[in-house]
């Protein structure tokens, strides 16, 4: 080899080691910084760092080869504690057309429960007559409680328990009735007690002198009877005490017994309107009957005579 490539591979070898050594002494600059910073307090990191990088900026670099690039300076910030973030508190509300809930009433306390069961106290068949007023049962519980009447017009309506209603009849017929204490006064709940109820149809009292007399002055002359309640009645006036017996026997047992009475008195002779001639009749005052009363009759003995003389 000449003299001259020696002179520059030994200038070559020369360049080589100054920037090994740079690299070296920049690796042992940046590990004693890092380490600085792990036991440095942060106060003093800003003046190390700017004397770190000063001795980096003072080191010469040969012409012949570009410097490599200082490592980038890490500048190490106070810690800064962290705020907690302010809590906004939300309210969410209902949708527009959101159904409303409705809260529950509050409920009062249930009442103490007795030990013993109330009794429910009614006989089990009544009646009563009709008076054209709502007809109630007689009943009552023992201890007095508040009680719940159901009436049925017929033993099925009864047995399904259907059709029932609480308002007292008022028409004559035969009811089923069933009795219970209301609930939440702090009994046992008990069966209900059974009652067959009646409104009978009331009796028609027809009043009048069972012998009377008119005189005879041509013009028809009736008995004179009130009935009780005011009812429509109506005559029969007879020949004779026999006839007006069978009328009275017809009366109450007509023979087909599908008839109605005015047609089982129809067979006997007698006189519908009042008579105007004079003698003796044998009347029968009745009323028929219908949905609300009873039927009812009067016998008169009834005398036509002779007008009174003139002196």
């Amino acid at each position: 080899m000449s003299g001259e490539q020696f002179g520059n591979y030994s200038g070559y070898s020369g360049g080589s080691n100054r920037v090994t050594q740079y690299l070296r002494f920049s690796l042992l600059l940046f590990l004693t910084f890092f380490f600085t910073c792990k036991t440095t307090p942060p106060e003093i990191l800003p003046e190390i760092a700017e004397q770190s990088a000063h001795e980096i900026t003072a080191e010469p670099v040969p012409s012949s080869q570009p410097a490599p690039a200082p490592p980038p300076v890490i500048t190490a910030q106070p810690a800064i504690a962290e705020q907690p973030a302010p809590v906004t508190q939300v309210t969410q509300s209902p949708p527009v057309n959101a159904p409303v809930r409705e809260t529950a009433p509050v409920q009062p306390p249930a009442p103490e429960r007795r030990t013993s069961d109330p009794v429910i106290v009614a006989s089990p068949y009544q009646e009563v007559l009709y008076n054209s007023a709502p007809r109630q049962i007689n009943a009552r519980s023992i201890p007095e409680l508040p009680l719940i009447i159901t009436y049925y017009k017929t033993r099925d309506d009864y047995s399904f328990m259907r059709n029932g209603f609480y308002d007292p009849p008022v028409e004559p017929g035969y009811y089923y009735v069933t009795v219970n204490c209301a609930r939440g006064y702090g009994y046992n709940e008990i069966n209900d007690t059974l009652v067959e109820f009646r409104i009978k149809k009331a009796p028609v009292k027809i009043t009048g002198d069972a012998v009377q007399s008119a005189v005879y002055n041509g013009n028809p002359r009736r008995v004179q009877v009130t009935a009780e309640p005011e009812v429509p009645l109506s005559y029969s006036y007879y020949p004779d005490l026999e006839t007006r017996q069978a009328a009275l026997i017809a009366f109450f047992n007509p023979e087909t017994g599908e008839q109605p009475l005015a047609t089982a008195l129809q067979r006997f002779r007698r006189v519908e309107s009042a008579p105007a001639e004079q003698g003796t009749y044998y009347v029968l005052v009745y009323f028929y009957g219908n949905e609300r009363y009873e039927p009812a009759y009067r016998e008169i003995d009834f005398t036509i005579g002779p007008p009174a003389r003139r002196n």
